[in-house]
């Protein structure tokens, strides 16, 4: 089984590296206080590494959950968060106290246009993006670890899907090429381990 130990935010589209072809727009990180909006999804697991995993699960086995988020900030605080379910386990994402080796806040990157460079200097366009990366330390701690990583990325790769860097309130899943929850063990002085992606199947905005 292919054992995966790189940071979670590499894979996750998230674009750690991305904006070296100067040709994205993403959001400014501030904070102010406007309406909530709260989505909630269903996503099927399809791929899975137990080795690095704290809890069982399995291929096919389905997530739910919902997010909360303030459009009117990229940096997110509480009430807003994340909350997955997958089998007997619930995950909640304490904002508040999250920081990242990679130096990334705990905020929502929109990325307009997204433009990659390769080491040999090849643009590639990836489009717009929705992604946003917390964790729950809490649960992370009752199974071994110091959190539990929670990406949630949402891509499309036309770029037709947002015109400027703006937080949105909607979310139209059929819009999105890519959509997929992705967990991840972080074990302090070690590294991050991703041992769960699943596929966004639904997606419905509840307030």
């Amino acid at each position: 089984m292919k054992q995966l130990r790189i940071g979670l935010l590499a894979i996750l589209l998230f674009g750690a590296t991305a904006g070296c072809g100067g040709g994205e727009r993403e959001t400014t990180i501030s904070h102010v206080t406007s309406s909530l909006v709260v989505y909630r999804y269903t996503a099927v697991v399809e791929s899975y590494v137990d080795i690095w995993a704290p809890f069982p699960a399995a291929v096919g086995d389905v997530i739910t959950g919902t997010f909360t988020y303030d459009p009117g900030a990229a940096a997110q605080k509480p009430p807003a968060g994340v909350q997955v379910k997958i089998g007997d386990v619930t995950l909640t994402s304490n904002l508040d106290t999250f920081t990242t080796n990679l130096g990334l806040l705990n905020a929502i990157h929109i990325r307009n246009d997204s433009q990659h460079v390769s080491p040999d200097g090849v643009v590639f366009n990836s489009g717009d993006h929705f992604d946003w990366f917390t964790h729950d330390t809490s649960t992370g701690a009752s199974f071994g670890a110091d959190g539990i990583g929670v990406g949630i990325a949402l891509q499309d790769t036309t770029g037709t899907v947002f015109s400027d860097s703006t937080i949105p309130t909607q979310l139209n899943l059929n819009r999105f090429d890519n959509a997929f929850i992705q967990l991840s063990k972080e074990v302090s002085g070690v590294g991050t381990f991703v041992f769960c992606r699943a596929l966004v199947t639904s997606l419905n905005r509840l307030q």
